[in-house]
């Protein structure tokens, strides 16, 4: 099974009526609290504010209901590669820490050799041809064409 297909299953199945239950339960939490505002009473002098408080909290309680009846949707997807996700986020701190000090090439590289850690099986020699060529192609075209501030090294 693609993702595509498992995506458009989970929507359908899942998704959409998770998001219906949490609209259904936030639509009836707002008409309470609006109704409320209304002279309530009590049951045997209802007031105007009576049956659309009923109404709302009915509506939020059915909501409320199904958002419970629901299966949690990350039974149905795959687990979530850690390493990929933390590989890129350190490689883009690792950039905006080290512009400022160690200069453009330093920091693009190291940004570079630390996003190529999310791949399942990083070939190093090409890693540090990519890291050396995109780091210079970067400082050609950002700091020498337009004219950003940085400086090459540290």
């Amino acid at each position: 099974m693609d993702i595509g297909s498992l995506l458009i299953k989970v929507l359908k199945q899942h998704l959409l009526p998770l998001l219906s239950a949490i609209l259904l339960l936030l639509l009836g939490l707002s008409a309470s609290v609006i109704a409320i505002s209304y002279d309530v009473g009590s049951f045997t002098r209802m007031g105007p504010g009576f049956v659309p408080l009923a109404l709302a909290l009915s509506l939020a309680l059915l909501g409320g209901i199904i958002l419970l009846r629901e299966r949690p949707v990350s039974e149905l997807l795959p687990p979530v590669e850690w390493r990929p996700f933390l590989a890129v986020i350190a490689g883009i701190l690792t950039w905006v820490i080290l512009v400022e000090t160690a200069g453009f090439f330093i920091a693009s590289a190291s940004q570079i050799i630390l996003c190529a850690l999310a791949l399942p099986n990083p070939k190093w020699r090409s890693i540090l041809f990519f890291a050396l060529a995109l780091s210079l192609s970067g400082y050609l075209i950002f700091v020498l064409q337009l004219g950003v501030p940085l400086n090459a090294f540290g």
